[in-house]
């Protein structure tokens, strides 16, 4: 006996499941065997073992008091966490039997998690695929025709084995966290630019990588990523560049570089900052003529950047205890002058054909200091009214570069969230080694 439902096309049962949840459609391909056979690529369609996006924020992993969001590297891990780990564990068995289960998957949302330094963790060996091992690798495979991935790579180390090529078919990428180039490489280098509709790239940072890697590199492939110190994201977006002709949506968010470490306390010269200003500026640089070479397909843009969590929402102080902090109530934040520089001449300029929605957070982030006080003194009155005029003038720049009765505009002072920048973490191995 023919069966209603299994007359129907595709498009209109998919649109049938689409009320349906994930338990509902289990027990329909359990009811018989050609439910199965119809709907259970419905089940694998979707696979969402992330805790990323979630927005309940966590405790710090360090800090009594601190709260920090569901993506930042330095979360306490929680039990709920532990029970995503054991549902990664368990797919990743199931696909070790099954592997063409993967190829039905069409949107992938997973987070590389290890024990954040947490002891209690050590009882939970099934985790270990997340320190990217060839076990991990070869379940990604598993996802040939996957066109979303989300990924966070919220872990202290670098892979065990370098990746081969993933997620060719791609064309929405979401990437956060901290990451080694190769891991980066085998995502980025693999996707078809051409193809790319959608790019979130959430606080990226990379590894620098040991010696054992850089000498069997040539120096332009070092070079390319800066591959010999840590930082943010680097390269990646200039061999984009010009290569996207369809993207619609690009989200950037950065830590911003909040001192300016290019002289010593005893003000002297010191190159290792002033490498991290040109560091700095580069990157913004980039993300600039990146952006320029897509603004005429982008349909929605954000771009966040905010000061590491050492100084996010620090209690105000006196100003003359700044420069005890290496901060100055005179000059600029450098996070401001790299986006003044590179980003903003972009965003003020037209034309913007298809934007319909834009957000730009953190271009105006207050030093700790309460300039609204009664007793200010002509100092901080000075810079309350230099910060506030620079920031109406980004503003207004955005503003009037859009038309303003057809696309949404939000430009925020400050960031909404704390970041994290591994290179001013003393306490970690910025080449990821165990």
């Amino acid at each position: 006996m023919s069966i209603p439902i299994l007359r129907l096309p595709e498009e209109l049962r998919r649109a049938v499941l689409s009320y349906c949840n994930s338990s509902t459609v289990l027990s329909l391909c359990l009811a018989c065997r050609a439910f199965n056979d119809v709907f259970v690529d419905s089940i694998y369609h979707t696979i969402d073992l992330s805790v990323h996006n979630e927005d309940t924020w966590g405790r710090h992993s360090e800090y009594i008091n601190v709260h920090l969001p569901a993506d930042h590297v330095k979360r306490t891990r929680t039990h709920r966490d532990v029970a995503i780990l054991l549902r990664q564990s368990k797919l990743i068995s199931l696909l070790q039997k099954h592997p063409e289960l993967g190829s039905k998957t069409r949107v992938l949302r997973w987070t590389l998690m290890d024990d954040a330094g947490d002891s209690r963790w050590s009882r939970i060996p099934f985790a270990e695929f997340n320190d990217g091992t060839e076990t991990l690798w070869q379940t990604f495979r598993c996802f040939s025709n996957v066109t979303e991935i989300d990924l966070a790579f919220m872990t202290q180390y670098r892979e065990q084995t370098a990746p081969p090529p993933l997620f060719a078919t791609a064309t929405t990428v979401s990437l956060t966290g901290i990451v080694s180039h190769a891991v980066l490489s085998s995502i980025l280098s693999s996707i078809a630019p051409a193809r790319l509709h959608h790019l979130r790239l959430n606080n990226v940072q990379t590894f620098a990588d040991p010696d054992t890697i850089l000498d069997a590199l040539s120096p332009n492939e070092v070079d390319l990523h800066r591959r010999t110190r840590t930082g943010l994201l680097y390269g990646y977006l200039k061999v984009l560049t010009s290569c996207c002709p369809t993207l619609q949506t690009l989200y950037i968010s950065t830590a911003g570089q909040f001192l300016d470490n290019s002289r010593t306390f005893r003000n002297t010269p010191s190159p290792a900052g002033q490498q991290e200003l040109d560091d700095g500026a580069n990157e913004y640089a980039e993300i600039g003529s990146f952006l320029e070479s897509v603004k005429g397909t982008l349909k929605e843009f954000v771009f966040e950047h905010g000061p590491d969590m050492e100084y996010f929402h620090v209690s105000p102080t006196s100003s003359n205890l700044l420069p005890q902090l290496g901060l100055s109530l005179t000059a600029p934040l450098p996070m401001d002058v790299f986006f003044d520089s590179n980003i903003l001449p972009v965003l003020s300029s037209r034309p913007w054909p298809k934007l319909r929605r834009i957000v730009v957070r953190g271009v105006g982030q207050w030093l700790p200091v309460d300039p609204w006080q009664e007793n200010s003194g002509s100092e901080e009155v000075a810079y309350l009214h230099r910060k506030i005029k620079e920031f109406r003038n980004r503003a207004e720049l955005i503003w009037d570069a859009v038309d303003i009765d057809r696309v949404e505009v939000v430009v925020e002072d400050e960031a909404s969230r704390p970041f994290y920048g591994l290179r001013a973490d003393k306490r970690r191995n910025l080449t990821g080694i165990r």
